[in-house]
């Protein structure tokens, strides 16, 4: 099923769609989407890749990657190609994109993709002061860097990996959140469902509660049988967040990854199942992002909180012979 365009940011769904998630409003993540076309267009079904620009493109809008289903506002579309591929525009134009040519200097046959879209990214930062987050469509793992990058700034890198590369779990463990190249290349096929306002909506009956036996009487039930006169729940003890424990897990990532630098995302996505650590559905334990680092980086001598850029607020973890090797 593939959906149509009718303008620049609206779509015709179909009149039937497969059963899942509605169309919800609530707020987005505004994103950077940058491209490397050649990179998507050789490893993702070539011009079927193009012809369901639509489908993937909605289902990324729509936070279907992301674990936590935000949905994003791409404020930025980019898309960087040779000239080869310039029958394309039209098609990537019509929705908002702004191509990019790149050509290589020295040969003919190359192309500068790589460097053209490492620096966009990372003129975006300074461009967009609203930008949230910046994510990279491409499986090449030279694009690490530039989101290392962002996310030492504060914002939200999102890149691509295919399951089957040597270096797809290291890529995973670096970035704030991946892109399966299958679950990519599924999405060709991805309709949104329309409920509420733009359509039927579909509403299954509820199944009937279980009959229940009625229960004897108090009085003629055995005294092991029958309820305390005073029951008293016993309440769970509320979980408090150890940032003893966190320091251990984020100075082993570290060690693990050779980071140095790790920012708010990298940070909230190793610790989101330590208890306490998500408090009243808000992370850092219901209080200040930089209070949390703070006790986290009290915990460890390793570890230490530094401003990065002018709003980027990072751990920052040196090994102990890294230290002793700079104190000699």
């Amino acid at each position: 099923m593939q959906v149509a365009l009718l303008r620049p940011g609206v779509y015709v769904l179909p009149r039937t769609a497969p059963a899942g998630e509605g169309i919800l409003f609530w707020s987005r993540r505004k994103s950077a989407l940058l491209l490397d076309f050649e990179n998507l267009y050789r490893g993702c079904g070539q011009r079927r890749f193009v012809d369901r620009i639509d489908n993937w493109l909605l289902w990324l809008e729509h936070g279907k990657f992301d674990p936590d289903g935000v949905r994003r506002e791409f404020v930025s579309r980019q898309v960087f190609w040779v000239p080869s591929y310039e029958q394309h525009r039209l098609e990537f134009t019509r929705r908002r994109f702004e191509v990019h040519m790149c050509r290589a200097i020295r040969k003919e046959k190359s192309s500068s993709a790589d460097f053209d879209l490492t620096i966009r990214a990372a003129e975006l930062r300074h461009e967009r002061r609203d930008l949230e987050e910046v994510i990279i469509l491409s499986m090449d793992s030279d694009f690490v860097s530039v989101l290392t990058h962002v996310q030492l700034h504060d914002l939200h890198g999102v890149g691509m990996v295919d399951p089957e590369a040597k270096f797809a779990a290291s890529y995973r463990n670096i970035v704030d959140l991946t892109i399966e190249k299958p679950d990519f290349m599924a999405a060709y096929d991805y309709v949104p469902v329309k409920r509420g306002w733009f359509g039927p909506r579909l509403v299954r009956a509820p199944e009937p509660a279980p009959q229940q036996q009625p229960r004897a009487p108090e009085s003629t039930r055995p005294p092991s049988d029958r309820a305390p006169a005073n029951p008293k729940r016993a309440a769970a003890p509320p979980q408090t967040f150890d940032p003893a424990a966190a320091a251990r897990i984020i100075c082993a990532h570290a060690e693990e990854t050779g980071l140095v630098y790790l920012g708010r995302e990298l940070v909230r996505k190793l610790l989101r199942n330590q208890p306490g650590f998500i408090v009243n559905s808000r992370p850092w334990s219901d209080g200040p992002y930089r209070v949390a680092l703070d006790r986290i980086g009290a915990c460890d001598s390793r570890l230490s909180v530094e401003k990065v850029g002018d709003r980027g607020i990072v751990l920052t973890y040196r090994s102990a012979s890294g230290s002793a090797a700079a104190a000699a």
